[in-house]
């Protein structure tokens, strides 16, 4: 069972009474989203008699699942639905992401898209992805550049399923910079780029990054540069920065935040230059795929 919002960021929470932004009109609004997406289900009631059919409301099994979560076996479901637009963002998010695994696929994704739009209306740095709150860094561009790199994965992992794993380090990346953990945000940084220069040029087992980068200088995605610039250190010289962050660091010996020499502003960084290089990349190769279409192929 997976962790919700408030017990994933329980310290934070706890010690920061800003760390959400509760403005009551956004919640207003956001509780109007939660119950817009009430969506029925159809259910088994018993698992032995497959004919007996039933219909369950996923909004309904949401909070009732956050009441048990919470120990709150005798407080009315009904209630806490109707004072929705009374909770705190906290409660919200928590029953958002239990709403978010109840619902089926195609209104997963409308329901992550309506709750988005909302909160960049409002300027506030969380957003939905898969289920999961995070928060975006606070600045414009860094806001903009770590939101447009998450898009972009999210999307090209829906057509390859592989950038699915560089699509989630990235997440966690930007969770473990959330929660004050800068060694574990900057491994995860480089951990997703390098997988997602792996899964580019087609590389599978253990390679390491100085491979990839090689690779990458040679293969058909690699993108169109200046005579004057050599593709090799190209790609080590720019593209290899987040390594070169990594690997000359106390992120080169993997997860944990004892004894880090990374700080917030270092991890920020390395967050800003993976987000920035994962969208040249990805970009580059749906361009080269869109070059390769042969116009025959169309259905139109």
């Amino acid at each position: 069972m997976s962790k919700l919002f408030s017990e994933r960021y329980k310290e934070l929470l706890s010690g920061n009474q800003n760390f959400l932004l509760d403005e009551w009109p956004l919640i207003s609004k956001f509780a109007s989203i939660i119950n817009s997406f009430d969506e029925e289900s159809i259910t088994h009631p018993d698992r032995f008699n497959l004919t007996l059919v039933g219909k369950e409301s996923a909004l309904v099994a949401s909070v009732t699942e956050y009441h048990e979560r919470n120990g709150w076996y005798q407080d009315d479901i009904k209630q806490t639905i109707d004072s929705l637009d009374e909770s705190s963002m906290s409660r919200l998010f928590d029953i958002s992401e239990l709403l978010y695994i109840n619902l089926t696929s195609n209104f997963k994704t409308d329901f992550e898209k309506e709750i988005n739009k909302l909160f960049i209306k409002y300027d506030n740095p969380w957003r939905l992805f898969d289920g999961r709150f995070l928060k975006i860094d606070t600045s414009q561009f860094n806001k903009d550049l770590q939101n447009k790199a998450a898009e972009e994965l999210q999307e090209i992992s829906i057509i390859e399923s592989p950038f699915s794993i560089p699509y989630k380090d990235y997440i966690d990346a930007i969770e473990a910079l959330n929660q004050g953990k800068y060694n574990n945000a900057t491994f995860l940084a480089a951990k997703s780029l390098e997988s997602t220069l792996k899964i580019t040029v087609g590389l599978k087992g253990k390679y390491k990054a100085k491979e990839a980068l090689s690779n990458y200088a040679n293969c058909a995605n690699f993108p169109m540069l200046p005579e004057i610039m050599n593709p090799q250190g190209f790609c080590d010289n720019v593209l290899g920065s987040v390594f070169y962050i990594r690997n000359n660091s106390s992120a080169a010996h993997g997860l944990g935040d004892n004894d880090s020499d990374i700080s917030q502003s270092l991890a920020r960084l390395t967050i800003d230059l993976a987000a920035a290089i994962h969208t040249f990349i990805i970009e580059v190769k749906m361009q080269k795929r869109l070059e390769n279409i042969n116009p025959d192929d169309l259905p139109f």
